[in-house]
């Protein structure tokens, strides 16, 4: 069955991964056709297809496990990673979106975000949103890395910013970079889209 497929490919590391990248993407191929309900094997797919740098059908096998699963926070991340990996970091901020509509507390999908909007040079978002992750997770200490690279790009008077990095004092920070997510006030975890899924897959160009 498709459970003994997805045991079947080589897992103890990313260059046996690559060594095999065919025949490890047709046993995914072949438990899709046993079973092309099951979410989990396009989940698996879309990772094994980053791991070999095979954007295309990583994005294909990741499209087609939120759309089994739209509810899928974790999913709708690896979309927008898969996507960002692959230069598409319009599209990405689109699935991060979803991910964080279904998991307001998603750290990862904030930092992910923020990483997007670096990579497009809109800076100040970068800021913002990798903040908020350390507003959701302060032991994320590599984040201040991240902030501090992305606050050189920032044009005029950032010196309360540039302090707090220095300081790594979150509360100086927000106050010099608006919209920065209150723990205390997130909106409540959805269990559905506010759009459908196909809607949304479509308005990113990935069906």
């Amino acid at each position: 069955d498709s459970a003994e497929l997805m045991e079947a490919f080589p897992s103890d590391s990313a260059a046996n991964w690559e060594a095999d990248a065919g025949a490890t993407m047709e046993l995914f191929d072949r438990a899709a056709r046993i079973n092309p309900k099951d979410a989990d094997v396009y989940t698996a797919a879309g990772v094994v297809g980053n791991l070999v740098r095979d954007y295309p059908a990583a994005t294909r096998a990741l499209a087609e496990s939120v759309r089994l699963r739209p509810a899928d926070h974790g999913a709708w991340n690896k979309l927008g990673a898969t996507l960002a990996n692959s230069g598409r970091c319009q599209e990405a901020i689109t699935a991060y979106h979803q991910a964080l509509s279904l998991k307001p507390n998603y750290t990862r999908a904030w930092s992910n975000l923020a990483i997007a909007h670096a990579n497009l040079q809109q800076n100040v978002d970068a800021c913002r949103f990798y903040l908020s992750a350390l507003a959701l997770n302060p032991a994320c200490t590599h984040t201040w890395d991240f902030l501090r690279t992305v606050s050189y790009s920032l044009k005029g008077d950032r010196q309360e910013l540039v302090e707090g990095i220095l300081e790594r004092n979150l509360q100086k920070c927000s106050r010099a970079i608006e919209g920065v997510v209150d723990p205390s006030n997130l909106p409540p975890r959805r269990s559905t889209l506010a759009d459908p899924v196909d809607d949304v897959l479509g308005s990113m160009g990935v069906i």
